[in-house]
């Protein structure tokens, strides 16, 4: 029997993502968190200003982990840093102007709660 014909009523979507080694945020080491809150910090910007929201930024769905390669952007900072759980990844222009303001909020609002994150455990 397959899995299909267990399931045979299933109504839903399956997102496959590649895996991605390294470790989440609050296993980042102190010396490398300045430039991981900027990195992440311009990564979201990044999707914002292309008209998307994460919708679900937290330290747990920040992966860092070596570079893999030589060529830029690698060489600077010899860290790649991921976003992770893009199930929640909504497209600006097909929301209200009131949800878009409110997806913009909640990323600026994980953005902070990510950064302050980074900054509170430098200490």
């Amino acid at each position: 029997m397959s899995i299909l014909e267990d399931f045979d009523t299933y109504l839903g979507h399956v997102v496959v993502a590649r895996w991605e080694d390294g470790v989440t945020l609050d296993k980042v080491d102190k010396e490398q968190r300045d430039e991981v809150a900027k990195i992440v910090t311009e990564l979201v910007l990044g999707i914002n200003e292309a008209g998307f929201v994460h919708g679900d930024l937290h330290v747990g769905n920040v992966i860092v982990g070596p570079c893999k390669r030589t060529a830029p952007p690698c060489e600077a900072t010899a860290l790649r840093v991921t976003l992770i759980d893009l199930d929640d990844l909504d497209d600006l222009r097909s929301m209200t102007p009131t949800g878009r303001e409110s997806g913009l909020r909640d990323d600026k609002a994980g953005l902070d709660r990510i950064r302050r994150e980074l900054s509170y455990n430098c200490r």
